[in-house]
């Protein structure tokens, strides 16, 4: 005999299936670790960022861009300026050069967390020096990168930079955060 079951029967059945306590070991199970980095992949990550910004040191703009992908979600943040898509970047780009040439980005420690298969996420705090109307300037910032790997080659998916601006506080002789924004806007990040 062949039994069938009603939509009622079936909901109730998977209900209950659904209410029942897991097994005491899927309950006590800890959570799964979060992915870390290989030597290799943290390796070949840092290196990439490390000849990025090397590329925005020199002012190289095609360098840069060759570094930067074509899909069409890309998007680089700096100083609250956001910029979608390869085209925009490309333009802020050439805009950049030859309008700073003394600034120079030194990176500290680079942290590189896998975001999936052929995604990572690159951050690293950094130092901007640069020279200003009363003289060499020195300031604190962060770079982070989300990088896809695409036909063998990592490449910038996302970009934020951000610059720590000095408290008026800080230094009474020194200049405020209205004085020090625009010779660091957008370009000093890069």
């Amino acid at each position: 005999m062949r039994h069938r079951f009603s939509a009622a029967a079936a909901a109730a059945l998977l209900g209950a299936v659904l209410l029942s306590p897991a097994p005491a070991r899927a309950r006590n199970t800890a959570p799964p670790p979060k992915p870390h980095a290989s030597d290799a992949l943290r390796g070949e990550v840092q290196k990439f960022v490390k000849a990025y910004v090397e590329a925005q040191n020199k002012l190289d703009a095609s360098a840069m861009m060759e570094m930067v992908s074509r899909d069409p979600s890309v998007a680089s943040i700096t100083m609250g300026e956001v910029l979608r898509g390869w085209d925009a970047i490309r333009d802020d780009v050439d805009e950049m050069v030859g309008s700073n040439d003394d600034m120079t980005i030194a990176l500290g420690t680079i942290d590189v967390v896998p975001l999936g298969s052929g995604f990572v996420l690159a951050f690293a705090p950094c130092s901007i020096s640069y020279t200003d109307d009363e003289g060499p300037v020195q300031t604190r910032g962060a770079l982070s990168l989300v990088l896809e790997k695409s036909s063998g080659h990592w490449k910038v998916l996302h970009e934020h930079a951000s610059i720590q601006v000095p408290d008026d506080d800080q230094d009474d002789d020194g200049p405020g955060p209205a004085d020090a924004m625009p010779a660091v806007h957008r370009h000093a990040a890069r």
